[in-house]
């Protein structure tokens, strides 16, 4: 999956783990104008995160952490408020330094500990996916690359096109002697621009190819004749994820990628829907439900596909039994408490090599939140 970087973020901080890391994630006030309480809110979360740094290399018997304060409050210091969108992440260890945007609500959290918490970074993944929005036009076709994150057009060899009419008008004449009809030029103009802009967009269709080959969607905008015409002679049909109808021409770009990105949100909905389908058809010797059963069949390298919810929590205890943990309280000073399980459950899925799949909260309240399909 294209995602700018998201991807290779990813795998950086999963690296990390072991070592002291540090997760601010805080959400954005959604009226730009009172943002400036952001940078209020922020200011008390970091001093929360440097007690929480103090507090765990204490514990831990760890030295030089002062330089990662140093960072974190670098960090702190590039976010741009006004770009902060629906909320920010800042993610700080002793090789990692990020600072991430996020295109969607985030809960507020600070996490310091042995590893990142890395949901976040994971369901922005799945809105990075990369897509395409073609503009057709008799004037000519421009095309952009596409991401939750952008809206940029190609300029290369390929694109964008020009199309050039030059069909010179012919005075009204009469036919043969069989047939003394007055010949129509604007008749004749007519099929020959349909004729041209046929073979002017199937020439635009063939250097798709170069972009599509990745499977990435296609939203094909123009005024409906247009997009009929396009449809009728392109061989990518299938990449066609939706067509959006209108004149952009003209100053509408930023109505063209407002309308390509719902369309685009449309298309990760629907195929979230078909994802969940897999658990519905799974046999039950496939399937394990909740974060416990979820948690033990991982452990034993079975976790296939993890399906959980983005904002789930979980506090769980893992007493003497390698693979086994309690979600009820136990007065047993040897078990360990696990602050966050499922955020402990999705990197041990992700370290297996196995996938995790994000949904919405709610969307997978008949399967106790969490859902693990199995490799055997």
């Amino acid at each position: 999956m294209k995602n700018n970087g998201t991807g290779a973020e990813l795998q950086n901080l999963l690296r990390e783990n072991g070592n002291l890391c540090v997760s601010i994630i805080f959400p954005a006030n959604p009226v730009a104008s009172q943002r400036i309480k952001d940078k209020i809110t922020l200011d008390k979360k970091l001093e929360e995160a440097n007690s929480l740094i103090d507090a765990y290399a204490k514990k831990q018997k760890l030295e030089g952490v002062d330089k990662l304060k140093k960072k974190l409050r670098s960090l702190y210091e590039k976010i741009d408020f006004s770009q902060a969108k629906e909320g920010a992440g800042i993610y700080v260890s002793g090789k990692i330094g990020l600072l991430k945007y996020f295109d969607f609500p985030v809960k507020e959290k600070v996490i310091v500990g042995a590893s990142f918490q890395v949901r976040d970074l994971l369901f922005q993944s799945g809105l990075s996916k990369e897509y395409y929005t073609l503009m057709l036009s008799m004037n000519g076709i421009h095309l952009f690359r596409c991401s939750v994150e952008r809206f940029e057009e190609i300029k290369d060899g390929n694109f964008p096109k020009k199309f050039a009419d030059t069909f010179e008008y012919e005075k009204p004449s009469r036919g043969n002697k069989k047939n003394n009809a007055v010949r129509n030029p604007e008749g004749d103009k007519s099929v020959k621009v349909q004729k041209r802009m046929e073979t002017f967009f199937r020439s635009a269709d063939h250097k798709l190819s170069a972009y599509l080959s990745a499977g990435s969607p296609l939203f094909v905008a123009g005024v409906k004749k247009d997009i009929a015409i396009f449809m009728q002679v392109s061989s990518h049909g299938k990449s066609v994820a939706g067509k959006i109808e209108g004149n952009f021409e003209h100053g509408s770009l930023r109505k063209l990628e407002q309308t390509a990105w719902k369309k685009m949100q449309a298309l990760i909905q629907s195929n979230r829907k078909k994802e969940l389908k897999k658990l519905e058809e799974a046999p039950d010797s496939r399937f394990a439900m909740g974060i416990r059963d979820a948690w033990e069949e991982t452990y034993e390298g079975k976790g296939l596909e993890l399906f959980v919810e983005k904002d789930y929590s979980k506090t769980a205890f893992a007493g003497e039994t390698p693979g086994k943990i309690s979600l009820r309280t136990s007065p047993s000073k040897k078990n360990r408490i696990i602050r966050d399980a499922v955020d402990d459950l999705v990197e041990m899925v992700l370290s297996k090599n196995g996938r995790v799949q994000l949904f919405e909260n709610g969307d997978l309240e008949k399967y106790d939140r969490v859902a693990l399909l199995k490799r055997y």
